[in-house]
C-alpha cells in the first residue's frame, strides 16, 4: 500500500510539472506570435527575404530592406501571404511568402497590430522636403486627407514625389507620394499602379480614390489611390 501511495504521488507531481510546463510555453506567453530561426538571406533593392524555421516547419518571410543574420530567432505577427508569388528582381518563384510590417529579434510583449494606413511595406515613412507647385485641376494631399469623403470614389489628379516604390505585390506596383502637405499628420499617399516607377521621380498621377481599403491580416488604409495612370 505504502509503495502505490508514493507511486501515485509521484504520477501526480509528474502532472502537475508538464502542466506547469505548458502554462509557460511560448504559445501560451506570447499568443499569435510566430518565430523562427533565420536559415536563408536575400536582399533586393526595397525588400529583405528571410527564411526562417520553426519545428522543421520552413516559412519565407519578406520585410523592409534590413540587415540579418543566420542563426537569429526572429520572431512575427501577422502578415500578408502571397502564394505562389514571383519575385522578379530574384527571378524566382516562391509557394509562398508572408509579406510582414515588422519583425523582431526578441519577443515584445505586445506586438503592434500591422496597419497599412501608413505606408506599404513599413510602419512609417519620413516626411520629405518636397514642394510642389500647386496646378489648376491637381489636388494636393492636405485636400484629400482634409476631406476624404468629397472624393471616395472619384478620380482624380495628384502631383507629387515617389518616396517608395515596391514592384509586383499582389499584381500591381505600391508606390508611395508626397507633395509637401499635410493634414493632421497625414502626408503620405499611398497608390497602386500597373505602370513602373522609380523612387525619387516626380509625377502627375490620375487614379480612383478608395477609403478604409481592408485587404486582410490587420492590413488596412484610410485612404489610397488605386489603378494610377501616369499623366505626366
Amino acid at each position: 500500500m505504502k509503495n502505490i501511495l508514493i507511486l501515485l504521488s509521484l504520477i501526480i507531481l509528474a502532472g502537475a510539472c508538464k502542466n506547469r510546463q505548458n502554462s509557460t510555453s511560448f504559445e501560451n506567453q506570447y499568443p499569435g506570435l510566430n518565430k523562427g530561426v533565420l536559415k536563408e538571406v536575400l536582399q533586393t533593392n526595397e525588400y529583405t527575404y528571410l527564411l526562417l524555421s520553426d519545428k522543421g516547419n520552413d516559412q519565407w518571410v519578406a520585410v523592409p530592406k534590413m540587415d540579418a543574420e543566420t542563426g537569429q530567432t526572429y520572431y512575427y505577427k501577422d502578415g500578408l501571404e502571397m502564394p505562389n508569388f514571383v519575385s522578379k528582381e530574384l527571378n524566382r518563384k516562391f509557394s509562398s511568402v508572408l509579406f510582414l510590417e515588422s519583425i523582431y529579434t526578441t519577443p515584445p510583449e505586445k506586438t503592434p497590430q500591422a496597419t497599412m494606413s501608413q505606408p506599404h511595406g513599413s510602419v512609417t515613412t519620413d516626411k520629405e522636403e518636397v514642394n510642389i507647385n500647386k496646378e489648376e485641376g491637381i489636388t494636393t494631399l492636405a485636400e484629400l486627407f482634409a476631406h476624404p469623403a468629397d472624393y471616395e470614389g472619384k478620380t482624380i489628379r495628384i502631383k507629387g514625389k515617389v518616396v517608395k516604390y515596391n514592384p509586383a505585390i499582389m499584381n500591381k506596383n505600391w508606390l508611395h507620394i508626397q507633395d509637401g502637405t499635410e493634414y493632421n499628420g497625414k502626408y503620405d499617399l499611398t497608390i497602386t499602379s500597373a505602370q513602373e516607377f522609380k523612387t525619387g521621380d516626380i509625377v502627375t498621377l490620375e487614379g480612383k480614390v478608395t477609403l478604409n481599403k481592408d485587404l486582410g491580416y490587420g492590413y488596412r488604409y484610410d485612404v489610397m489611390m488605386e489603378d494610377a495612370t501616369l499623366v505626366r
